[in-house]
């Protein structure tokens, strides 16, 4: 329940995010409502961090939250602080169940690769597909993974890792 709570919210932000980089100008109700809406999503940005240290050895929460707190930092163009939060997390992925752990490994994948550190973002991202194949679909057209379609040495690495073909 507090996983779809979170995910609910992740989307939204996106929604308001993606509305005011469309509606540039002057302040209108409309905007200054988004605001609020951006304002009440850090808060609860906020308390997802405070549940997240009450979480304390509960694996599956402590993950998740930081999960949902790099999706959001992530998405404010902040991926360096994102996948700080993630690596303050990473002693207790193998305590969660497989798809939280995809989950964190794409993840972790993606913001390596938004800062460059591509050897680390590919190893990831191959951990995120054995774990489930959804990430093989999901890594190919993902922006955030622009660096490794780019880079001469990984690029057929990357290509070989998302090719969808069955033989």
């Amino acid at each position: 329940m507090l996983y779809d709570d979170c995910r609910t919210k992740i989307l939204v932000y996106d929604a308001i995010t993606s509305f005011r980089e469309q509606t540039p100008g002057p302040d209108t109700p409309q905007r200054l409502r988004n605001n609020r809406l951006t304002d009440l999503l850090r808060m609860v940005e906020d308390n997802a961090e405070k549940a997240k240290n009450l979480a304390g050895d509960d694996a599956t929460n402590y993950v998740v939250f930081s999960l949902f707190k790099g999706q959001a930092l992530n998405r404010r163009d902040h991926p360096a602080i994102a996948l700080e939060e993630l690596r303050q997390a990473l002693p207790r992925v193998d305590k969660v169940n497989r798809r939280h752990q995809a989950d964190f490994y794409y993840n972790t994948a993606s913001y390596e690769c938004r800062v460059g550190d591509l050897d680390n973002s590919l190893k990831h991202l191959e951990r995120a597909i054995y774990l489930t194949d959804d990430y093989k679909v999901k890594a190919r057209p993902d922006p955030d993974f622009e660096n490794l379609r780019n880079d001469e040495r990984l690029k057929e690495r990357f290509i070989r890792l998302t090719d969808d073909v069955i033989a």
